[in-house]
């Protein structure tokens, strides 16, 4: 079981690094690698070397000089040559307006939704953020709730809250408590019993009991604790 320090440091490292993405599978290959043999992989065409070579520049780690034009430039190169980290890094760049780049909600959508087909899962949910947005422009509810439920469906940890909710409050999809009941029970899974999350969790079980009664919570929660037990839940790619 997930402990709450676990998602914490997740949660933090995201806010930090301004993406809502975690770092790249392959990125403890070539993280602490010498900077001239990281730069000769990425001069090959290795694209996770790319990848960690654009995020050493991005946030000037050590040996590397913080640079957001060679950052936006490698990102790009990735992205196009379709490395999935890549494109959802390419894309949210145009989502935060970071590195020196405009902002531009439908070229984020672009590059996202690729990282997205591609089986990225964080990019599954950094779409569904974008599409429930209201001043981003492109808000599309069905999509937010089909990106939240693949990512859901791929055991990534941050979309059970939300798809639970849109399950619960009929957002881009029509409401369904028994499921809605079901990944509340996933997600309350994790929370020790006194936590705040858990806390807002039993206010909206609550509220579904009401609706279902009894015998359907039940077998929800059944359902839910076989689900948690035989399915590793992950952060993300």
């Amino acid at each position: 079981m997930l402990s709450m320090s676990r998602i914490t440091v997740i949660c933090l490292t995201i806010f930090l690094v301004g993406c809502n993405t975690t770092s790249s599978n392959n990125s403890p290959r070539y993280e602490f690698m010498k900077p001239e043999k990281l730069e000769a992989l990425a001069n090959e065409g290795n694209l996770d070397a790319n990848f960690e070579l654009a995020k050493k520049y991005a946030y000037g780690s050590l040996g590397y000089e913080r640079n957001p034009e060679l950052t936006v430039k490698l990102y790009k190169k990735g992205a196009q040559a379709g490395h999935p980290d890549s494109m959802l890094y390419y894309g949210t760049l145009y989502k935060t307006g970071n590195l020196n780049t405009k902002k531009n909600y439908r070229t984020a959508v672009k590059w996202m939704e690729k990282s997205a087909q591609a089986g990225n899962t964080d990019a599954m949910m950094a779409l569904s953020e974008l599409y429930l947005d209201k001043k981003a422009g492109v808000k599309d509810e069905t999509k937010a709730f089909q990106w939240t439920k693949k990512a859901a469906d791929s055991n990534h940890i941050l979309a059970l809250n939300p798809l639970a909710n849109m399950y619960h409050k009929g957002i881009g999809t029509t409401k369904d408590y028994y499921q809605a009941a079901k990944w509340y029970y996933v997600w309350q899974s994790m929370f020790s019993e006194h936590t705040e999350p858990m806390q807002r969790i039993t206010d909206a079980l609550w509220d579904i009991h009401q609706q279902i009664g009894t015998p359907a919570m039940e077998q929800a929660k059944a359902e839910a604790e076989d689900y948690y037990a035989n399915n590793e839940m992950n952060f993300g790619n």
